[in-house]
């Protein structure tokens, strides 16, 4: 059974790439730099990441832009408490347009 590995971090995650994923594995060990470490706990970022991916998987566009939004709100503020640099905040805000973009502009 040949199997298709793909390394991705915690920016791919928060991007919203595992929705290209039938499984991930979070190897390292716990409270290291290897399992993702105090990533984790940028709770406001990864609720923001995690509602926006539930509306665009629920096919809600309103509620996806609505999400959208509060996303970009989130990022801006990790970005200017020092928890995210600009480039990071940067990427991770086109990649979550770009999800978007995919989910509802094609199908209009």
């Amino acid at each position: 059974m040949p199997v298709d590995v793909q390394f991705i971090n915690f920016d791919d995650v928060k991007a919203g790439k595992l929705d290209e994923f039938d499984v991930v594995i979070n190897a390292g060990d716990a409270g290291t730099a290897w399992s993702g470490g105090d990533k984790w706990k940028d709770e406001q970022v990864l609720t923001a990441v995690r509602k926006f991916v539930e509306a665009v998987h629920a096919k809600d566009e309103a509620l996806a832009s609505e999400k959208l939004k509060v996303l970009v709100k989130e990022l801006d503020t990790a970005a200017g408490k020092g928890i995210l640099t600009k480039n990071s905040v940067s990427r991770k805000k086109s990649r979550m347009m770009k999800l978007y973009n995919a989910s509802f502009n094609a199908a209009n």
